[in-house]
């Protein structure tokens, strides 16, 4: 599995990551409204792919979508010890990350 960078000390942030040979760009956003941290993937030349997905603890976050142009493998965000928790802002990239399993 490969531990995506993530950080909480910036509320909107992009990240260029490499995934399954392809590279993808990342959108990271701290929601005040919602008190969650949203994700958002485009291509290489910055066609949105997916917006607004919510980084919730435990769950595989794109399951169910199907698009050739999304990541082939899996997306999910882990907490340190709790297998379920209410994440805080300060918690990504701390004791909360998100992860990707290769679909190779």
């Amino acid at each position: 599995m490969i531990k995506i960078p993530t950080r909480s000390d910036l509320g909107n942030y992009t990240e260029r990551i490499e995934l399954d040979g392809s590279v993808y760009i990342f959108e990271f956003r701290w929601n005040d409204r919602f008190e969650q941290w949203v994700m958002d993937i485009s291509d290489e030349q910055e066609t949105p792919l997916v917006s607004g997905v919510v980084l919730f603890v435990g769950f595989e976050l794109l399951h169910g979508l199907v698009s050739e142009s999304l990541p082939p493998g899996r997306f999910i965000v882990l907490h340190d010890t709790e297998d379920s928790y209410e994440m805080k802002e300060e918690d990504l990239g701390d004791t909360v990350n998100l992860y990707y399993e290769e679909a190779s």
